[in-house]
């Protein structure tokens, strides 16, 4: 089992690799190869460990989870790299669709901003629960590794790839990016009277138009609103550590 995920997991980003690098060398994308590179060092310390548990002194259990580490620090760098390759093939926005489903189930968007904006630690705590998100994959893999089997390990690695994939694939078909490119977010906030990333929002508004952006792994800023990885990421980690 061990060197069955170990090759799958190692596979998987050789494969994505082979075929996003040359694309974005043919759209002469500017990227940041030095940390593309960087990721991939970092990303081969656990899988070295692994190695070591694999072959030296064998732990399965203890080597799966080095290998999941491993594949989770160079897979988001390599779905980045995927879904900003891909703008130039995107097809028609669906954010106006999106807001007027979201009317029809009762929810009006602007209205939950300015609620919101009236309770600044509602509003952290929410930005912190974003920011560690991206954790929420690596902590079951943990968890998973010190009182869990392989397979579990595996399967949670392989429905994360399943996910990433199926939402860039519909993001590119449909992509979305979400309210806050639809409006003017200066004026929104200064209504609401907080400070607000315009920035941000003005880079999703015109994101389509201008071909692939600078490209940095450690920077780029995310473009999918729907569906939401975070969500599905969610749904995976509570499933396996369950």
């Amino acid at each position: 089992v061990t060197r069955v995920v170990g090759l799958f997991l190692g596979g998987t980003i050789l494969a994505l690799a082979s075929v996003i690098v040359p694309w974005l060398l043919i759209s002469h994308a500017t990227v940041d190869w030095l940390a593309f590179a960087t990721s991939g060092v970092l990303a081969a310390i656990p899988v070295v460990a692994g190695l070591i548990y694999t072959f030296v002194r064998p732990d399965g259990r203890l080597a799966v989870t080095l290998f999941a580490l491993g594949f989770l620090i160079a897979f988001g760098p390599i779905c980045t790299a995927l879904n900003y390759a891909l703008i130039p093939m995107a097809g028609s926005r669906i954010d106006g669709l999106l807001v007027k489903m979201d009317l029809l189930i009762g929810f009006d968007w602007q209205t939950a901003f300015f609620a919101l904006a009236k309770y600044p630690l509602l509003v952290w705590l929410l930005g912190v629960a974003y920011a560690i998100s991206a954790f929420q994959v690596a902590v079951p893999v943990i968890v998973l590794g010190y009182n869990g089997e392989p397979k579990e390990i595996f399967g949670l690695c392989i429905a994360t790839v399943i996910c990433a994939l199926s939402t860039i694939a519909f993001w590119t078909w449909h992509p979305s990016m979400g309210p806050t490119s639809l409006y003017d977010m200066a004026e929104l906030g200064k209504r609401a009277g907080i400070n607000f990333d315009v920035d941000y929002s003005r880079f999703l508004a015109g994101v389509l138009d201008n071909g692939i952006p600078p490209l940095n792994p450690t920077n780029s800023q995310g473009l999918v609103a729907f569906p939401s990885f975070h969500t599905q990421e969610l749904i995976i980690a509570l499933w396996y550590v369950r």
